[in-house]
């Protein structure tokens, strides 16, 4: 009966410990051969999934691409980004985002305060060494002064970009 009772004891713990490492993984698996030990294009990122990421039902008004490359300042990054409009909240969008990133394997790095004018308001992501996602909220006025058009004030404006570090060689 002892031999029984330690038996199932054996199994439940062995259940409970697959189960509980099952749960902790993330919803999707990491795609480790991306991104590649390379430099990257704009297209290549754009091909991803988080490269056309747009928020559910919003409109969109751009999607820049840039490939890495080396200037002045040294090896630029990759990204694919869009920028768009939608009539929900900043709130909402922010929190659309962190659903699917979070579940996606990516985690947040930073909340808060935008870069500087004109985005109002920024969240970034990371995921591995290379890989950065980022969420920013425009203030319409002063991105009108930056670009020299008219943005519309009765809607959220919504820059992301997926950015890909430039590869340096190491792992």
């Amino acid at each position: 009966m002892r031999g029984t009772i330690i038996f199932a004891g054996t199994l439940i713990l062995a259940a409970a410990a697959i189960l509980g490492w099952r749960h902790s993984q993330p919803a999707t698996p990491l795609d480790t051969a991306w991104p590649p030990a390379r430099a990257v294009t704009g297209s290549e990122i754009a091909a991803r999934p988080e490269g056309h990421l747009v928020y559910p039902n919003a409109e969109v008004f751009a999607r820049p691409l840039s490939n890495e490359h080396t200037s002045g300042f040294g090896l630029s990054n990759s990204y694919a980004g869009t920028t768009f409009f939608t009539k929900d909240t900043p709130d909402q969008v922010y929190a659309w985002y962190k659903t699917w990133l979070l579940a996606h394997g990516w985690q947040l790095h930073y909340s808060g305060y935008g870069s500087g004018p004109p985005e109002i308001s920024t969240a970034q992501y990371l995921r591995g060494t290379r890989e950065v996602f980022t969420v920013g909220i425009e203030d319409p006025k002063l991105l009108g002064a930056f670009t020299g058009g008219k943005w519309p004030s009765d809607r959220t404006i919504v820059m992301v970009h997926y950015t890909i570090m430039p590869y340096t060689g190491a792992k």
